[in-house]
């Protein structure tokens, strides 16, 4: 479901706590928002599709929940460097 659009609301319900219960204590042990979270998460899933399938990157980016593409490729940059083009065809040489 990383690509479904989710509230803490809906978090904290899924869980049985109040709406910001759930990033407050992501924050307070792990340092980072449930956002932050989510989105790490989401990049993750984007890297394991660009190195196992052969979906465009829009696709991709759908599927894992950024709508628009570019800032999908601007946060996969930041996050790792490189944009999801470049980290895929660095993968595919791996291969070759």
């Amino acid at each position: 479901n990383a690509g479904d659009d989710i509230s803490n609301t809906e978090i904290g319900a899924i869980f049985g706590y109040p709406p910001f219960y759930v990033s407050k204590v992501l924050k307070d042990r792990r340092g980072i928002t449930l956002r932050q979270y989510i989105i790490s998460y989401r990049l993750k899933l984007a890297k394991k599709l660009l190195d196992e399938s052969v979906k465009s990157i829009n696709e991709i980016a759908e599927e894992c929940g950024f709508n628009d593409a570019s800032y999908f490729t601007k946060t996969f940059k930041n996050a790792f460097g490189m944009t999801p083009k470049e980290y895929r065809n660095l993968t595919k040489d791996d291969y070759i």
